[in-house]
């Protein structure tokens, strides 16, 4: 078995799954933190080849209503600050850690943002994958669509992602067969030989459509993440960029950019929003980012 299984009940006695991959390094470990409706399985090549090549710990968690956590009955429980302290919990109380370094990706990037802001110290640094400083709101009133009822159960792989290229307006080109699997593998799992989203579609869904009128009503033009730029200031990071992507677009990458005083940037060709992390342009910027065993 390539990683460990886990599984911690919290204050509230939700169950909170993560991976553990490569549990005796003695190096700084990574966590990654995964996008709205992805899981831990959205991060198993990059934590696998993270492991083997650089003996690297690389932990991966589910966040409640995902992939092998407990779904929730009351939709506050999908509350973004409610999942940054199931993260704290897992690191500080479960994997004994001290400091890290976090890939996030999309919404994980936003929870990795607010580490560094409430715990400084636990964050060695970050890598945001496809977000930056804000997003307009058209992008994140289309993103609704990964709640739809069309998409909560399909009869085969080849309508799973049909559907995601679909939701992608094109925007991810050239995926291998491999990648293609690896997609569907990650957003949905099959139960009864029908493909049913790995996600509370349903109760997420309600909570993301009810935060984002609470957006709409601050700034009806786009949510504006300058704070967590902030927090992140001074703290190395890395930007990685779909090159397709309407989520994080060129002129958010230079205002972003203008907020951090270590920020490196990676434009990856051929995808939308996110990159997968199995890219060679991601792995080439990823690698040279993240240390290298002595």
């Amino acid at each position: 078995m390539l990683y460990a299984e886990k599984f911690e009940t919290m204050p509230d006695e939700t169950k909170i799954y993560h991976r553990v991959y490569n549990s005796r390094s003695k190096r700084t470990p990574i966590i990654c933190l995964p996008g709205i409706t992805q899981n831990s399985k959205s991060f198993h090549h990059f934590a696998t080849r993270r492991a083997q090549e650089f003996d690297d710990k690389v932990i991966c968690i589910d966040m409640c209503g995902r992939g092998r956590s407990d779904y929730s009955e009351d939709v506050h429980r999908y509350d973004l600050m409610r999942e940054v302290g199931d993260i704290l919990h897992v690191m500080i109380m479960v994997e004994d850690i001290d400091t890290a370094h976090f890939v996030g990706t999309s919404r994980g990037a936003m929870q990795s943002c607010i580490i560094a802001g409430m715990r400084p110290d636990k964050v060695d640094s970050v890598v945001l994958n496809d977000f930056g400083c804000r997003i307009h709101m058209h992008v994140l009133e289309k993103i609704t669509c990964l709640f739809d009822e069309k998409i909560s159960s399909l009869c085969h792989f080849d309508d799973a992602l049909k559907l995601i290229y679909q939701m992608d307006n094109g925007a991810t080109q050239n995926l291998t067969p491999q990648e293609e699997e690896d997609i569907v593998y990650s957003k949905y799992k099959v139960v009864d030989e029908k493909y049913v989203c790995d996600y509370d579609r349903e109760g997420i869904g309600q909570a993301y459509r009810s935060n984002l009128e609470v957006l709409k009503s601050l700034n009806p033009d786009y949510a504006d993440f300058t704070a967590l730029m902030t927090n992140i200031q001074k703290i190395p990071t890395l930007l990685l960029q779909g090159v397709n992507s309407t989520l994080l677009t060129d002129e958010i990458v230079k205002d972003t950019l203008a907020m951090l005083e270590h920020c490196t940037h990676a434009v990856i060709k051929d995808r939308g929003h996110v990159p997968l992390l199995t890219e060679k342009d991601t792995i080439v910027a990823l690698d040279k980012f993240l240390p290298k065993p002595d």
